[in-house]
Formats: structure tokens, sequence, C-alpha cells
């Protein structure tokens, strides 16, 4: 596919788009000299694990790139869980989602550092939370989750449609603190995650120079570029140049193509230039950051793919859709299925799904308020001529829709996310009594973020 390129020479930005929104870390001058010898000798012990690395390699061009990439990531803690347990809660979030009627949550994503997590409510207010202390705790004993209170909430103009992290965001480094935020009728806003002031904006605009929403956000892998899906219209923007300045690349032309709304992006963790995008036309499609083309599609999917999430060695593809039970496994080498997972999804409430530190265990909620626990590596079912994954364990969390699910990275904890927009029961009377009777009994609502800690084995 060609690439559209918009090159605006005079792009209309407000005041807050002058700032640039990241910088990378300054290195101290009097710390210069040590940093310099201790690159030398990193470099010198690196070249000599590649020459043994280079000894022992075989396979083929494609996993030999991934092993090379693997080199460039950090090491990832990992950890047993005995996920046949069910986890204890050890704290949560409830009081400042129920000040409004039908204020359910849309998910919840832990920072890359781990040391808080991002929500997003009905109300259009991003809440940012603070890990507490139970967190870092290791006792069994009954006692009270505690009430968390949100540190930083920023009302983000309309209905949010999607948020994403900073990838390479740290604590320790103030300016990589950051999120990208979505919302109806308005642009790409860039919040610091400290204070929640306003660092960028980024705009997108269609043929008759309007602006238009941006349905689904990330950041590449790499932390450099910012990528919107739109109506069959996918914008990169290089964050350091916010404002109206993005390459597009055209999903469809021409009823050929992936075709409408792009709903959902994800990287690939080993291959940094590749990202996934699905629409709610059910495609999927692997597109090159470099040449701005897609490289392959997929469907089958029933309905509108709501969620992408790769697996740690970057062969496969988990998609999830709305109104849709299955959590379909792709194989992006040979482009087949692997496996479908089952799940009870019933409306178009957009469902999340993780995968824990080690890439063996996915994690996804349900509407019957209960999470389902997968092992990757466990061997699928034939069921009527379809390879079906069983999961290994289920266990109920809330007393509502569990929409949003998210894995610590480096602890055994995960975080869930509950609530969907509720809908009157419907009333019959009888011509007998004056009092209506309710058919179906009394709604539960329960919108609310709980953190939860399985048992490490």
């Amino acid at each position: 596919m060609e690439a559209d390129i918009n090159t605006d020479s005079t792009p209309r930005q407000s005041p807050m788009e002058t700032d640039l929104p990241f910088i990378g870390p300054q290195v101290p001058q009097e710390q210069n000299h040590e940093v310099e010898e201790q690159h030398k000798i990193e470099t010198e012990t690196l070249n000599d694990n590649k020459q043994e690395e280079n000894i022992e390699s075989k396979g083929s061009e494609l996993e030999e790139g991934i092993d090379q990439a693997d080199e460039k990531l950090p090491e990832i803690k990992t950890f047993t869980c005995n996920f046949n347990l069910k986890p204890k809660e050890i704290a949560i979030a409830k009081r400042e989602f129920n000040k409004i009627p039908e204020n359910f949550l849309k998910g919840c994503k832990w920072a890359p550092d781990g040391l808080c997590i991002l929500t997003a409510s009905n109300d259009s207010y991003l809440r940012l939370f603070n890990s507490p202390q139970q967190l870092y705790g290791t006792s069994d004993d009954e006692e009270t989750p505690v009430e968390m209170a949100s540190v930083v909430a920023i009302e983000d103009g309309d209905m949010i449609y999607d948020y994403a992290w900073y990838p390479c965001m740290s604590s320790a480094d103030p300016q990589t603190c950051c999120f990208a935020t979505t919302s109806r009728r308005c642009p790409v806003h860039l919040y610091d995650a400290f204070d929640g002031h306003l660092r960028a904006s980024y705009r997108s605009y269609d043929n008759v120079d309007e602006m238009t929403s941006v349905y689904s956000i990330n950041f590449n892998a790499e932390g450099e570029k910012l990528i919107c899906g739109l109506n069959q219209q996918i914008n990169v923007f290089d964050i350091a140049k916010p404002g109206r300045q993005y390459s597009s690349i055209k999903t469809a032309k021409k009823s050929v193509g992936q075709k409408g709304i792009i709903s959902c992006i994800a990287n690939c963790p080993q291959q940094p230039k590749l990202f996934a995008a699905g629409s709610y036309s059910t495609s999927t499609a692997i597109y090159c950051e470099n040449t701005l083309s897609a490289q392959m599609m997929f469907e089958g999917q029933v309905g509108g793919i709501t969620h992408l999430l790769f697996s740690n060695d970057g062969y496969y593809l988990f998609a999830g859709g709305r109104k849709d039970p299955e959590i379909i496994c792709w194989d992006i080498r040979v482009g087949g299925i692997v496996y479908c997972l089952k799940r009870r999804v019933e409306t178009n409430q957009r469902m999340f799904f993780d995968l824990d530190p080690s890439g063996r265990y996915l994690i996804s909620g349900n509407h019957n308020q209960a999470v389902s626990i997968w092992d990757l590596k466990s061997a699928p079912k034939d069921v009527q001529n379809e390879a079906i994954l069983i999961p290994l364990a289920v266990h109920k969390l809330h007393d509502d829709v569990i929409n949003g699910i998210s894995i610590h990275p480096s602890l055994p904890i995960v975080a869930t996310g509950s609530g969907e927009r509720k809908f009157p029961f419907p009333y019959e009377y009888d011509s007998d009594e004056s009092e209506a009777n309710v058919k179906g009994g009394e709604e539960i609502f329960d919108n609310s973020l709980k953190l939860w800690r399985w048992t490490v084995t």
C-alpha cells in the first residue's frame, strides 16, 4: 500500500503543544568519566557474549533476528503461581467510582515499572492509583482489603476511547512518566503522570481539513512514535513533534485491505518495527512502521476486534472481539489459527486479557463475574473439529462483568476492573394488583478496581 504523508507546513498549535513531551535522560557532567568506563566494560563483555552466541547460533533468519532482539530486552522477573487457588484480595478502589450511577470502568493498566496503575471510567475521568504497601507484603493472614484513593484524576473532555502508557516509563526519571489518551471529538492528549498536566496534543484531520476522532492508540516499542487508529486509516506521530504533522497509512482502498474503524493496536515485542491493528470489521493486519504498509491480514473473528496481544516470543497473536466468545491464537509465521480460548462476552464492551511475565499463562475477564486462566503450554482438545484450549482455572472475583485485566510486571499481582452499562428491567403489571411486579430481580452494580495476590509455589 502507498503511504499518504501529511506535510502541512503551517500547523495550528496551542501554547501547550510547543513543549516537547519527552527528552531523553541527561547524564550529569561529573559522571561522564565513570559512565564512559562502565560503558567500555559493558561493551567488551557484550562483544564476548556475542562471539560465543554466533558460534552456537543455528536456525532461520527469523529466529536469528528474534534472538538478537532478546539481547536488548532486560531480564524479566518470573514466578510460578498456583492458579488453581483463588487469589487473595489485598486492595480495592470503589468509592470514587460509585459517586455517580453507571460509572463503570473501561479497563486498567499497570505502569511499565509497576509502581502505579491507570484506569478509565464512564465519567470520562482517568485515575491514577499508587501501589499500596500491601502489595509488597507476604502475609497470608485474613485482612480487610485496603481502600485506595486516586492520586491524580484527569477529565479528558468526552467519552474515553483508549489510553496507553509510555513504554519506557520509569518513576526514577520524571520525563518518562506520561501516558496518552484519546476521546470522542478531542485530539490525542499526552498527560504527565505526576501532576496530570497536559504535555502535548496530537491532531488528526480528514479530507476536508476537519479534526477527526482517534479510536485507538499505542506507542511503538521504542517509545518514539505514537500510532493512532482511525476509520480505515492509521496515523503515526513523532511524539517529539506535537500538532498535526503525521504519516498516514490507508488501510483500505477501493474495498481492498483492512476495512472499518481501527479499534486496537499491539506491538510485536521481538520486532519493534512491526505492529498489529484490529478493526471492527473483524479483520486483523500486521503493519511495518518503516514501509507504512500491511504485511499480512487475518480474518475469522466473529465480532469486531477489541483487544490484541502478542506472545512474548512474537510468534503468536491473540485476538478477542465484541460479542465474540473466542480469543483466537494466530501463528503469524504461517497465518493460521493455532487454537481458540473460550470465554463469555455478551456485549460490545471491550474485554481485556493479559499474559503473565513468563508468557505461559493468559488471563481474561468474563461476563459471568469470573476470570479464566489458560496454560498456553498445555495441549488443546479437539471439540467438533476445532482446537480448543481448556481453561486451567476459573475464579469469581467480582459481582459484575470483569472487563479489565492487567498483570503486574514483576509481582504475582493482578488488577481487575469491573462494571458495565445497565438497562432497567421490564415491568409487568398484574390487573389484580396496583403495584408492578418486577421480572428478573434487582440489578447488582460493582464498579470497582481490585488488586489480587496469587500464591507463589
